[in-house]
């Protein structure tokens, strides 16, 4: 008898604790149809990404302060990609 109700105790336990990570609401896609920044969890969690471009070309970069031109266009690339997709919201 023990050994039974043991088993049906852990059954619960799982049931219950299994039950609390459910998902109710199914979040927004990161697009153009997402609403807002406010709404969207990708949007909430991505950021612009700043870079520092050599001034000209051919300048030497010593303390490789400088992004690449590789780097530099493809965090362009993000930063538009994210501006299409998570618009900032208009002040009021």
């Amino acid at each position: 008898m023990p050994k039974k109700l043991y088993a049906v105790l852990a059954s619960a336990a799982l049931l219950a604790s299994t039950s609390a990570c459910a998902t109710r609401e199914t979040p927004l896609a990161a697009s153009d149809i997402a609403p807002s920044r406010q709404l969207s969890s990708w949007c909430q969690g991505d950021r612009t990404i700043r870079y520092n471009p050599a001034p000209a070309a051919g300048v030497a970069d010593a303390g490789n302060r400088f992004d690449s031109d590789e780097t530099v266009a493809e965090l362009q690339e993000h930063n538009a990609r994210l501006r299409a997709a998570c618009p900032e919201p208009e002040a009021p």
